[in-house]
């Protein structure tokens, strides 16, 4: 309930890393992605949920006991089932990941590199 996130690439005048680029537009869409990275705002768990990002909102207090829980169901499953639900589920974003994150980071390389000076004194979110 009191989480706050923001992808600040833009205020930052840098461009998305990490695979977010690919990511974020893959679980929220497009139109949202682009909101959410030329916008630079705060927005709340609740929204975060809302927008897929997320799966529940807790209160901080109920934020553990809720981890560990889910923790112990997790731990329960034969660890080569837990390997191949990964890699199936996974698959379709892990094989152009690595090609995403090289593309990302001449990106940001570039960002840096014509907006170097947009960065300073940019420290404040």
């Amino acid at each position: 309930t009191n989480s706050k996130f923001m992808y600040p690439f833009a205020r930052l005048g840098l461009t998305p890393e990490l695979g977010s680029s690919q990511l974020i537009p893959f679980v929220v869409g497009m139109s949202k992605g682009k909101e959410m990275m030329f916008g630079a705002d705060w927005f709340s768990a609740e929204e975060a949920v809302q927008w897929r990002l997320a799966s529940a909102v807790c209160a901080p207090e109920e934020l553990l006991p809720k981890a560990m829980a889910f923790a112990i169901k997790a731990a329960a499953v034969h660890p080569e089932t837990a390997r191949l639900i990964k890699k199936v589920m996974n698959s379709t974003l892990r094989e152009k990941l690595d090609e995403v994150m090289k593309r990302e980071n001449a990106v940001i390389m570039e960002a840096i590199d014509k907006s170097g000076s947009f960065l300073k004194g940019r420290s404040k979110m």
